[in-house]
């Protein structure tokens, strides 16, 4: 289900500073809104023509949740951390609500 640079890209978050607290205020943020996140994700993805998953406006939503919701929660250095490393955690983000949905009969892919 998961692409090698989506698992190579989580493997590159085991080592960098801050991982703990970054995962963890993200799952904490993310519990709060998952509901909405799950619907707006329903929303925006789609197959294009030839039948790959496409989702920039996903994408871009993930995106707006990390600075809206989730940046104000962190130090100064955990901010940095999260902007370099903002496409793991993004993935991050992208697949704890694909999994979310997952278990919903109405979104089930």
């Amino acid at each position: 289900m998961f692409s090698l640079g989506f698992i190579t890209r989580v493997r590159l978050l085991l080592g960098f500073p801050y991982r703990d607290r970054l995962l963890a205020i993200v799952g904490m943020v993310l519990q709060h809104h998952l509901d909405t996140l799950i619907r707006v994700r329903a929303e925006s993805i789609y197959y294009d023509g030839v039948g790959r998953l496409d989702s920039p406006e996903w994408r871009a939503e993930i995106n707006r949740f990390l600075d809206s919701q989730v940046f104000s929660s962190l130090m100064h250095e955990e901010q940095v951390a999260l902007d370099r490393r903002r496409m793991e955690l993004s993935d991050v983000v992208a697949a704890r609500v694909a999994e979310a949905a997952a278990r919903l009969p109405m979104y089930s892919e």
